[in-house]
């Protein structure tokens, strides 16, 4: 005990420390409220409770000790859980021990309690202890043990006030309740009673499940009475046959024909089999046929109801020996039922499969797909399909008639070679599960002669039997499935939105991508075996050959190549023999069209436009599905070459542009870059230029630049131009050059733009922006430099011709030159 002082041992010396500062814990002495004075038994439920005031400082819950004062049996209070505050604390105790005790250890994570109240309760599962007592208790201070937080010590526990000495805190004396003569066996029906219809003259089917729960003390269940109601009142005649009770599924008692009323409820003799656990929840379940005794099925489109008869002395308590009912009840208003659920037919439905639409087909096509449809199956069961009966109008035009699996491709029954209009009868062998489906294709060869339309029609006449119950089914309705026109078909070609843009391309690539065109054909499925692709007068010389890719019938691209007929006034073109490009039944398949280039040297001429253009009738040949053969598509030439598509332009070499781009709020002025850019040369050769061009624009009309220079990065203190005074009328700046500037393969050079002359003042909200001028709209057939500086922004030369000069005719303009639209320098106020 503490004094009015205490000594505790602190380095350095003994220290006296009041007992004012050290914490104090006190119990309420608070009891369980007084209707849970008879208690039933139960999970979750609390069996102590009580407040605890901690006065000064925090201190550390460490353990609590719980002694049992009742007569309950401690195997009959289980898993019994701490909670400080509504949290759970500590592990659960999975009993009360033998000596009638429970003890949470918290040592190990003591729980920290400020300077306040807290409710400390304990929760545990009542299972059973009928008549018994429940009565748990704090006995002495030591078996709740609290500590100082902050000087490690025990704190003294006090009942009610700090100043009063410690005396028992007990929860309230509870009695478990048993059975009695009227209750103690709860019976309600189970979450899990089947809610699903069931079939028409089912066997062994559960109809019902039952939740039995007994309280205080197991409880022996010696008979159950036991009725299922029909929505057609039978009679004696309607009870329905084989009714057994199976508990944990197991059946106890015999197996007898189920009454139809309350009145009526048969009497399962169980003895000694059913005895319900006191505080565990027992499933009772019922079984039976949807049909009587004599054989009768329930109709179909019926309800049943199965329900358990109310009684007053079908059961005794194991312990008490007192007798009550199961359920409890003196009148059918406290019969406990199960659900209600509907007794169907066993159902086979049909319609058209919607992922198959009507098609036209060609007189002659082999193995047509003439329709699809779905059998379906109910819920209740699945269905044996032994029948399928088509119809089929225009039946003269179709042979071998065939059924398969839409998925695997599995035939059903035997080929009909020669069909009728009606009666074409398939046996087939095969199970729909319950709920499930099945889609079948039907197949067939469509003559020469074959009428305008082929549509098959699926009759009554395609049955079944019930999976489970063998009764019969069938298809309630005839239905029409799609309707396949004899027709035609046709083949279409257009540019394929793959068609390369217009581009410079190096003389010596092996394979340049020049056109792409897309096949469509519509009602026949198509294999293009020749055609014939020609290169413009002037190209073919520029071209080594010409390659295809195309899919075949298995989707496998297909490469081949062929030279070119080279024509000297005229195009020249190049044949194709023993494709298989394929194109799919309203579908399309793109052809895509490659050639290659020589180098300059051995031939290729700088600035030769190569395009493609695929030839409608000459040499051209398709065959469709039937094996007929078409010569012509169209009925002009398809050009792979558009506004800005398909045509590629060879070049010895080409000069890629970058500019840089840059924001100031600096004023320009004389000597300040206006802009900055590099040119690189491909390298494969050296480029020469002689004219660049750009735009400047100001945003006020008082403001201008002028006297523009183009300055080499590596020597910026010599101009490479005469200054051009000012910018036209568009904010155009062309800087012809003094001399041509060469940047050699593969390398770059810098420059820089600047004007020796600024006009205007600089304000708020002045700008001035410098960029690339637009490459050339169009390209200028090869000429001398001389010859492309009026009209054109941009002249420059791949060097391509022998003893190359500025009077050579291997200059061109910017048409297609690279990255002209990047880099903007920007000055802002």
């Amino acid at each position: 005990a503490l004094d009015s002082s205490v000594h505790l041992p602190i380095s350095g010396g003994l220290q006296t420390i009041s007992a004012a500062n050290l914490a104090s814990v006190v119990f309420n002495g608070t009891t369980l409220p007084a209707q849970n004075s008879s208690l039933t038994p139960q999970a979750d439920y609390t069996v102590w409770q009580n407040t605890v005031s901690v006065s000064t400082n925090p201190v550390k819950f460490t353990s609590l000790r719980l002694t049992n004062l009742g007569s309950i049996d401690a195997t009959n209070v289980q898993n019994l859980r701490l909670y400080v505050d509504g949290t759970m604390v500590g592990s659960a105790i999975p009993q009360l021990s033998a000596d009638r005790t429970v003890t949470f250890d918290l040592s190990a994570s003591p729980v920290l309690l400020s300077t306040a109240d807290h409710i400390i309760k304990v929760i545990a599962n009542v299972t059973g202890g009928s008549t018994r007592t429940l009565e748990l208790s704090v006995q002495r201070s030591s078996d709740a043990m609290f500590v100082d937080s902050q000087l490690n010590q025990p704190v003294t526990l006090h009942t009610t006030s700090s100043t009063t000495n410690f005396t028992a805190a007990n929860s309230g004396l509870q009695t478990i309740a048993g059975v009695s003569a009227t209750g103690g066996v709860s019976v309600s029906k189970a979450a899990a009673s089947p809610t699903s219809d069931v079939s028409v003259g089912a066997t062994g089917v559960k109809l019902a499940s039952f939740n039995f729960l007994a309280s205080g003390e197991a409880v022996k269940v010696s008979d159950l009475y036991v009725y299922a109601a029909t929505t057609t009142p039978w009679g004696v005649s309607g009870e329905l046959a084989n009714g057994k009770i199976m508990v944990n599924g197991v059946q106890v008692g015999s197996t007898k024909t189920l009454g139809y009323s309350n009145g009526t409820a048969t009497d399962f003799s169980l003895g000694s089999s059913l005895i319900i656990p006191a505080g565990t929840v027992t499933v009772v379940d019922i079984y039976a046929d949807t049909k009587t005794a004599g054989g009768v099925n329930v109709n179909n489109g019926d309800s049943i109801t199965v329900s358990l008869a109310a009684e007053t002395s079908n059961a005794q308590g194991q312990s008490s020996l007192t007798s009550t009912g199961a359920p409890y009840g003196t009148t059918s208003a406290a019969d406990v039922s199960g659900n209600a659920f509907q007794v169907t037919s066993s159902a086979l439905t049909a319609t058209a499969y919607s992922g198959y639409s009507s098609q036209t087909m060609l007189a002659g096509t082999q193995n047509a797909r003439l329709g699809a449809f779905t059998l379906s199956a109910g819920a209740t069961e699945g269905i044996n399909v032994n029948t399928i009966s088509l119809d089929l109008a225009g039946y003269a035009g179709v042979t071998n008639l065939t059924l398969k699996d839409d998925a695997t491709g599995t035939q059903y029954g035997t080929i009909i070679t020669t069909p009728s209009a009606t009666g074409n009868n398939f046996s087939v062998n095969f199970t729909i599960p319950a709920s499930g489906t099945q889609t079948i294709d039907i197949y067939g060869n469509i003559l020469s002669t074959a009428a305008t339309s082929i549509i098959a029609t699926l009759q009554t006449g395609t049955t079944g039997t019930g999976a489970v119950t063998s009764t019969s089914a069938s298809v309630a309705a005839s239905e029409a499935l799609q309707t396949m026109t004899v027709g035609s078909g046709s083949l279409s070609i257009a540019v394929g939105a793959g068609n390369p843009a217009n581009s410079n391309v190096i003389a010596g690539a092996s394979s340049v991508q020049v056109a792409d065109y897309s096949f469509s054909a519509q009602n026949s499925a198509y294999t293009v075996q020749k055609l014939e692709i020609q290169i413009p007068d002037g190209a073919a010389t520029s071209t080594t050959g010409v390659t295809l890719q195309y899919p075949d019938v298995n989707g496998t691209t297909q490469t081949v190549t062929s030279a070119l007929a080279v024509s000297s006034t005229a195009s020249s073109t190049a044949t194709f023999s023993g494709l298989a490009f394929y194109v799919p039944q309203n579908d399309s398949a793109d052809l895509k069209v490659f050639v290659g280039t020589p180098t300059v040297s051995n031939g290729a001429a700088s600035g030769a436009a190569i395009n493609t253009t695929l030839l409608h009738a000459t040499g051209f040949q398709a065959i469709d599905s039937t094996g007929n053969a078409t010569t012509s598509v169209g009925t002009t030439e398809i050009s792979g070459y558009t506004a800005g598509y398909g045509t590629m332009y060879v070049r010895k070499t080409v000069p890629t542009f970058a500019g840089q781009s840059y924001t100031t709020t600096a004023m320009p002025n004389a000597g300040t870059d206006l802009f900055r850019f590099t040119v690189t040369a491909d390298p494969a050769g050296s480029v020469e230029l002689d004219q660049v061009a750009f735009t400047v624009s100001t945003s006020t009309s008082g403001q201008s630049l002028t006297n523009f220079s183009l300055y080499d990065a590596a020597n910026t203190s010599t101009a490479l131009n005469t200054a051009v005074t000012a910018a036209d009328l568009n904010g155009l700046v062309k800087i012809p050059l003094t001399n041509v500037i060469q940047v050699g393969a593969g390398q770059s050079k810098t420059f820089y733009l600047r004007a020796a002359n600024f006009t205007g003042s600089w304000t708020t909200h002045n700008s001035v922006t410098v960029q690339f001028a637009s490459a050339d709209g169009t390209v200028a057939a090869n000429a001398a430099a001389s010859g492309l500086l009026t009209g054109n922004n941009y002249v420059w030369s791949d060097r391509s011709a022998p003893s190359h000069t500025t009077s050579t005719l291997d200059w061109t303009n910017g048409f297609l030159l690279k990255d002209l639209t990047t880099g903007v320098y920007s000055f802002s106020n």
